[in-house]
Formats: structure tokens, sequence, C-alpha cells
């Protein structure tokens, strides 16, 4: 019978000296209640000094697996870290996640079971009073509304990918089945630094087998609580949006196009009819708020989908054209 006696844990790291400890301590914990051996192997990307030395000290303790490389991106960061896995499993987990104590013993008992290989884990959000993490959670609640109206025991297919929460920063497979998938991931872009490495792994997982997901595995993530670590959140997803949802065989260009004719509506619209713009946009961030609220969010997260949306849909929107304008250079050459 399957077990999982041994994990290997992957975190990447970038300037995150405040968070490494507590992520380190809830998976000591969570792995003492499963009867867990586990190894957190830390691959630092490039962080600033003060944050390499902290990394150090883990390190020295014998608590971290350290491995250092230039900043390259999480995806080249994680595969630098499947290099040095060797346990049968392997747990994906960024910084910011903190696994509660039955996380392990629950992910343990499935791999008993018998039960499916990969799994992506449900996410609490931990600091729920912050307005810009608050924010994500609303309008993943509008994304996914078929999942958090009533959350359960579900598995993601390449036909309903876009219909359930995901993403790889708690995410558990066979350590096999993650080499293969990381193989296979493609970008639009040169290099990886912006790749979307979440979708681009996750969908192939979706294509081949499927992902599990339920609320019996689950673990908190403290979000970016600041406007400048939401700005640069929203403009850099805005630019991995184009990277693991534009189709393959599209040329970016046309998108490009249009997206700069869109603006140039918007902008047109502004001019002329600057009262009508304005009505029309408070109107469409009440709607935003009302729809997540509908769709499962806290009253707080919806207050914050409606104070956010718009200046969301600028930032992010610099993204897409970033992503675009990368993408287009690329399928040039």
């Amino acid at each position: 019978m399957p077990d999982l006696t041994r994990l290997d844990i992957v975190m990447p790291v970038w300037n995150e000296k405040d968070n490494v400890r507590a992520a380190l301590e809830s998976i000591e914990e969570s792995a003492s209640q499963a009867g867990v051996e586990t190894r957190l192997i830390v691959i630092d990307d490039g962080s600033a000094p003060e944050h390499a030395v902290f990394l150090d000290e883990l390190a020295g303790e014998g608590r971290i697996h350290l491995i250092r490389q230039e900043n390259s991106g999480r995806f080249l960061a994680r595969q630098r870290g499947m290099d040095e896995v060797s346990s049968d499993y392997v747990l994906l987990m960024d910084a910011r996640v903190r696994l509660y104590p039955d996380t392990l013993a629950s992910l343990r008992a499935m791999v008993q079971q018998g039960s499916h290989p990969v799994w992506s884990a449900h996410v609490d959000l931990l600091n729920a009073e912050s307005p810009w993490t608050s924010f994500w959670f609303g309008i993943t609640c509008v994304w996914w509304r078929e999942y958090f109206q009533n959350p359960r025991r579900s598995v993601l297919t390449e036909e309903n990918f876009d219909r359930y929460p995901k993403g790889t920063g708690a995410f558990f497979a066979r350590s096999d089945l993650m080499r293969v998938a990381m193989e296979a991931f493609t970008t639009r872009f040169e290099g990886h630094a912006y790749s979307s490495d979440d979708t681009g792994l996750l969908r192939y997982f979706a294509r081949n087998g499927g992902i599990n997901l339920t609320p019996q595995i689950r673990c908190g993530y403290y979000g970016k609580d600041s406007f400048k670590g939401w700005a640069r959140q929203s403009f850099y997803r805005g630019t991995t949006f184009i990277d693991g949802y534009l189709p393959q065989d599209a040329n970016p260009a046309y998108y490009l196009a249009a997206a700069c004719a869109a603006v140039g509506v918007g902008v047109a619209g502004m001019i002329a009819a600057p009262r009508a713009m304005a009505v029309g946009a408070v109107g469409a961030a009440v709607s935003a708020g009302v729809g997540a609220r509908w769709c499962g969010a806290t009253p707080h997260q919806a207050a914050s989908v409606t104070a956010l949306c718009l200046p969301f849909g600028v930032v992010f929107g610099a993204g897409l054209m970033r992503g675009l304008l990368m993408a287009t250079r690329q399928f040039a050459r």
C-alpha cells in the first residue's frame, strides 16, 4: 500500500526572510502530527544580502537545504529545487503559505487510500482584514464561484479548468510526474522571468489525469498587504495572464492591435463624455462588488472589490499590454 513517510518541499524565495521561518515552523508542526519526515529545499532566487544572511542562519541550523541562483524567476527556481528532490512525492510551497497542523496528515491519509496523486490545496486567507489581500479573494469568488458557493471535493480537468480555484503555492504531486510536467513546460516569452509557471504546470496536470481539490486538504496564506505589493502583483499577473491564456496558435500582434484600439476608444470616450464614463465606471465597480458577494465573498471582500476594481483594471491592463508586447516580439523571431 502506498504511504507518505518522507516528503521534500520545494520553496523558491526572493526577499522573504519575514515569512520563511514561520512557514518552516508550520511545516515542522504539521509533519510532526502526520509522522512524516520532511526536508525543506529553499532556492534563494537572488535575494538581497539581509535576506540571504537569514537563510544562511537557517541552513547553518540544519533546518533547510539551501540552494542559491541569480534572480531567474520562480519556475527556474523550482526546477532547480526539483534536481535535489529524492522523495517519491513533492510539495511545491510558497513562503507566504502556512500549513495547518493537520494538512500533511490529511495528505498522508489520501495517499494511503491509494487516492489521486495530484492535489492543489484549498487556501484560506489569513490576513483578511487587509483590503489589498481581500480584493484577490473577492475576485476569486467570482471567477470560481462554482466551487466557493459549495466547497467540495472536485477534480480539475482540461474541460472544467477555468471553473475551479487552483494554484501551485501549495501543490502536491508524485515527484516523477512533477519532473515530466516541468520538462513539458513552454512559455511565449523569452526566458522564464515572467512566464506563467502556475498556469502552464496546472494545465499539464489537468490534461494528464486531473488535479484534485478538497476543503479537507487546506492551508493558510498571507497575501501582500500594501498598495505597492498589490500594484506590483496586479501588474505582474496581467503580464503572466498573456502567457497562460493566450491561445498557443494565435498571433499576439492581432491581440495587441485590438488592445491598443480599445484603449483609444476608452480615452476618446473620457474626452467626449467624461460624466457618462465616470457614472459607468462607478456602476461597474458597484456591480463587481455585488457580484462578488453573491458568489460567496465576505462583505469585507466584496467592499474591497468595489473599491479596487477600477485601479486594478488600469494596472492589470498595463500588465496585459506588456505581456502582449513581449509575446509579439518573441513570436516575430
